[in-house]
């Protein structure tokens, strides 16, 4: 049986993409707990 390439081609794109948005997060929470923001509020709520 042949593959598509192109559908091939589609599905590498999107894992390359979700690995990119993984690191794009990891690095604004690097940022941002470097310039001290506290990830850990509570309200009084």
């Amino acid at each position: 049986i042949m593959k598509d390439p192109a559908a091939m081609e589609q599905i590498k794109q999107k894992e390359v993409i979700e690995e990119q948005k993984e690191l794009v997060l990891a690095g604004k929470q690097l940022v941002l707990i470097t310039w001290g923001f506290d990830f850990d509020i509570h309200h009084p709520h």
